[in-house]
């Protein structure tokens, strides 16, 4: 996993610069999201990695990348940017944002 999550940093800052992340970034960020979603201390800095690129908006299509950010969010107390990222991210990858924010925010973080 820890592998993965360099090849994912790697691929992040090779396309920074690109309009669109290729499919292989947004999958791989998507599965690291699932594999760490149960460890917030290998999460935190996926998610700060995600949130702090400008290719931000297209990885959050990805439904595991947008929750993963949210729950993040959540643990430092920013349930509003939670949210709106949940309404942005799940409402762009063809998501119910109501339902999977219902849904998200009744799980315990």
């Amino acid at each position: 996993t820890q592998h993965r999550m360099q090849s994912f940093l790697t691929l992040l800052k090779e396309h920074e610069d690109t309009c669109a992340p290729p499919a292989e970034l947004v999958t791989l960020a998507g599965r690291l999201c699932r594999d760490f979603q149960d460890d917030l201390a290998q999460l935190q800095p996926l998610v700060t990695a995600i949130l702090d690129s400008q290719l931000r908006l297209h990885l959050l299509d990805n439904a595991d990348v947008a929750l993963a950010c949210a729950r993040v969010l959540d643990q430092q107390e920013q349930q509003q940017a939670a949210c709106r990222l949940l309404e942005v991210g799940l409402g762009r990858c063809g998501s119910s944002p109501t339902a999977m924010t219902s849904k998200c925010f009744s799980i315990s973080f």
